[in-house]
């Protein structure tokens, strides 16, 4: 229970960085709080009047700490407490310059836990980024795709974690490097950066959460709006079942279909971040499926990758080397792939990609032509 006398504060800095918290601790005896015992989360402090005093923070093993703590008072310091390794000492600010002497086992155990704190640095960053890499490594042969249909908020939100999390990483092993130079060789900073508690931690675990929130309510709960052919149409290019077919007869119920948003013939339209404009299209005419898909990359550098990338869907390693590049006048790249009665194409012309799949009577030289016209 705190006393009217005393106040309860946060540390300034994470418990690795002692040279940081033993000043934050001289600027409050200096302020007449006076430490009187502290956890891992704060520290408590008697209010009186203003001390000159040194605080040195030391990294002691616990089950060695009695006579070590001995050892140390013997050099002319005054022991406060402790919590685990945490060890704090006191001086008089006239010898401030002075740093308590460790020996050699005192020395590698003080390097052993910074080295730990050096690893532990990086682990949070390592969990926060994990399900992103898991991810990625279930979609690395369709990674491009994969991140051209991510939403723009799901986009800036994955940014924002990694980022964070890389950033978080590295200036944590900077910091607990500078520790452990001033607190093994005597070495202290040129310029003290005083660091705040890092709230990036919690902000790329929330991050993460609100991503798995975001994908699995979109995923479960939210229908994509269906457009018609026509609708599409309007504002990006499309290759028509009847552009291919030969059978005149079946125009009129095509161009019905057309028209109305119906269960074999309809598209879903979307617009992200990578890819402006974008979607998907089926049309299923007595027997004859074909789905189409259309990305404008905001890369366009993309392109090529991507139209390289979306044939090998569900496609096996053993048939992977089917997939062909070939030259067609008009398109930067055009691949093509095989298996029966299935035709897999797919080319790109500057930042737009287009990729069909058929499961019916089409050649593919009747594919490309049309591709070429609309690109």
């Amino acid at each position: 229970m705190i006393e009217d006398n005393e106040i309860e504060k946060r540390w300034n800095n994470k418990l690795h960085m002692l040279y940081e918290n033993e000043l934050w601790l001289n600027e409050q005896a200096k302020k007449g709080r006076i430490l009187k015992s502290f956890d891992r989360a704060s520290a408590c402090f008697t209010e009186t009047h203003p001390e000159y005093i040194s605080y040195k923070i030391i990294v002691l093993n616990q089950k060695k700490a009695k006579n070590q703590i001995k050892v140390i008072e013997h050099q002319g310091f005054t022991f406060v407490g402790s919590c685990n390794e945490y060890h704090i000492f006191y001086i008089n600010e006239k010898y401030g310059h002075i740093r308590p002497s460790l020996n050699e086992n005192m020395a590698e155990f003080a390097r052993n836990w910074l080295n730990k704190q050096m690893v532990n640095s990086f682990a949070w960053s390592l969990i926060a980024i994990a399900p992103i890499m898991i991810t990625i490594i279930f979609v690395r042969d369709n990674i491009i795709q994969a991140f051209v249909e991510l939403p723009t908020v799901f986009d800036i939100l994955l940014g924002f974690a990694v980022i964070t999390s890389i950033v978080e990483g590295i200036h944590e092993y900077r910091a607990v490097s500078r520790t452990k130079k001033y607190f093994l060789e005597q070495e202290e900073y040129r310029s003290v950066w005083r660091t705040k508690k890092s709230i990036a931690k919690w902000a790329c675990l929330i991050t993460i959460g609100i991503l798995a929130f975001v994908f699995l309510f979109q995923r479960f709960y939210l229908k994509p709006k269906q457009y018609s052919i026509s609708e599409v149409q309007k504002t990006m290019p499309i290759v028509l079942v009847q552009d291919i077919e030969q059978d005149t007869g079946r125009s009129e119920r095509i161009a019905e279909f057309q028209r109305t948003v119906n269960k074999d013939y309809h598209a879903e339209i979307n617009h992200t971040l990578l890819a402006s404009n974008q979607y998907r299209a089926w049309q299923t005419i007595s027997g004859s499926y074909m789905m189409t898909d259309y990305y404008e990359v905001a890369i366009e550098s993309l392109a090529q990758p991507l139209a390289r990338e979306l044939p090998l869907n569900d496609i096996t390693d053993t048939k992977k080397e089917e997939l062909k590049r070939v030259d067609i006048e008009g398109l930067d790249a055009v691949y093509t792939w095989k298996d029966g009665s299935c035709v897999k194409v797919s080319a790109c012309k500057g930042n737009r990609v287009m990729y069909i799949w058929n499961l019916g009577d089409m050649q593919i030289k009747d594919i490309l032509r049309e591709i070429a016209e609309v690109l």
